[in-house]
């Protein structure tokens, strides 16, 4: 993962050498064990950045190798006006299996984004498991928007609800990629799921 290149102006941090720092950094967690304690002292101060781009990649980033200390900046991020940094959050909320944000999670079933709504279905799902269904359930019975639906018939199909797996399969034949692409890869996540003895 690399931070995107539109950084921006300075603000009361050396705002430059950080971005440096983090993207050497990011770039040697994949080649060997970069220290958590180092990775999220250079990602804090970045997650309230002016540029969506690193916050989101901040957050991600967090929801990877972030602590406890970290869950309420990502709650906040929760909250933030772009839609990716939102969907990242309730992902990076699910990653790191704090039970006490379900409820933050469950809010994002109500976004005004259907992607993001998606990604909270999944989210919840990946941290309550079954317990998700409910919630889930009622968002689906009131989802217009094809990649809402998505998002939520992937969490309830996980749950092991035929109708859900009924409509990925109508959604994975759908003309627009976006849609039917994402379609296929829930199937294929079902799917898996059902072999390794889940839901």
């Amino acid at each position: 993962m690399r931070i995107p290149k539109d950084l921006g102006q300075g603000t009361s941090y050396d705002r430059d050498a950080v971005l440096d720092e983090l993207r050497e950094s990011l770039e040697l967690v994949e080649t060997t064990e970069l220290e958590d304690k180092k990775l999220r002292a250079l990602l804090r101060p970045l997650v309230h950045d002016k540029s969506w781009s690193i916050r989101w990649k901040v957050i991600e980033m967090l929801g990877l190798h972030g602590n406890r200390l970290d869950r309420r900046q990502i709650e906040l991020a929760a909250r933030d006006r772009e839609w990716i940094v939102r969907a990242c959050a309730y992902e990076a909320l699910a990653c790191l299996g704090f039970q006490c944000s379900k409820g933050v999670i469950a809010q994002g079933l109500k976004d005004r984004n259907a992607v993001v709504r998606s990604f909270a279905a999944l989210a919840l799902y990946d941290l309550v498991g079954a317990q998700a269904e409910s919630a889930v359930r009622a968002r689906f019975k009131k989802e217009q928007h094809r990649r809402g639906q998505i998002g939520l018939s992937w969490a309830l199909a996980l749950c092991g609800d035929e109708e859900a797996l009924s409509v990925l399969r109508v959604l994975s034949q759908h003309p627009w990629p976006g849609v039917y692409e994402i379609a296929r890869r829930a199937l294929d996540d079902v799917a898996q799921s059902e072999d390794s003895g889940n839901p």
